[in-house]
């Protein structure tokens, strides 16, 4: 699996985990630092923002990676393949 960039800022939003040549994002979303409605909705805009710019946008949640850590990383590791997939078969991102 291709390393990600951490803490990366996107378009003025820093996300969790960026695969930049497969225009990938994969956020970690925990109650614990989500809580406010607030944060609530700067999450929403943050990934329609990236989606507008054409990123694929997952949402790994906090009971999701506690509770079965291992279905949660292999989803991720199942789009990363796709994203090479489509990526390699295209030669494009979009």
């Amino acid at each position: 699996m291709p390393a990600p960039a951490t803490c990366f800022n996107l378009l003025g939003h820093e996300v969790d985990f960026h695969w930049p040549d497969l225009d990938l994002v994969v956020e970690l979303d925990f109650f614990e630092t989500h809580g406010t409605r607030a944060a609530f909705a700067r999450d929403r805009d943050r990934r329609e923002d990236l989606q507008l710019a054409g990123y694929a946008v997952s949402i790994v949640t906090g009971e999701r990676l506690e509770s079965d850590p291992e279905r949660a990383i292999a989803r991720v590791v199942r789009l990363i393949e796709m994203r090479q997939s489509f990526v390699s078969h295209t030669g494009t991102k979009d």
